[in-house]
């Protein structure tokens, strides 16, 4: 189930992350993966995550996705390959928060969101980040999970 749909001003995230080209069933089991690493990596350190993973998805085509993964970290500096540093830019954003799994609540919303950019005369300036607030990392029940999406919009 998703709520309304609020424009708000977002931060600049800075973490750790990948970017790759992967198979559209791959998106969970990389942001899951890249999260597992980023937990290895800060072991030891002064480092810490500071928020929820984020995946930006700049292309998306039948065959596939380019996506990037951002775990926010409060020190990237200590990350190592397969990591990089990763910034995701400040903006002002269109955000559609839903309840629920992803296959009945999450893929129509993106549509939702892009109906709504379209009619509200906005502007769509990036590609859509999607924000996994409560994932199957916490919790693998799925009317549990929370996730938010947010359309960069000028």
């Amino acid at each position: 189930m998703a709520t309304e749909i609020v424009v708000k001003e977002v931060g600049v995230v800075i973490g750790l992350g990948v970017r790759k080209e992967i198979g559209l069933g791959d998106i969970q089991a990389i942001v899951n993966n890249t999260y597992i690493t980023v937990v290895e990596q800060l072991r030891g350190t002064p480092s810490a995550i500071s928020g929820p993973p984020i995946h930006v998805t700049h292309a998306l085509s039948e065959d596939g996705a380019d996506i990037e993964v951002c775990i926010p970290v409060s020190d990237p500096t200590i990350g190592h390959a397969p990591l990089q540093a990763r910034q995701i830019t400040a903006s002002k954003v269109a955000s559609l928060t839903v309840h629920g799994s992803y296959e009945e609540h999450v893929f129509p919303a993106f549509a939702q969101l892009s109906s709504w950019v379209s009619s509200s005369g906005q502007t769509q300036t990036g590609p859509i980040r999607t924000i996994y607030i409560v994932s199957p990392v916490q919790t693998g029940d799925p009317s549990q999970w929370v996730t938010e999406l947010q359309a960069p919009i000028a």
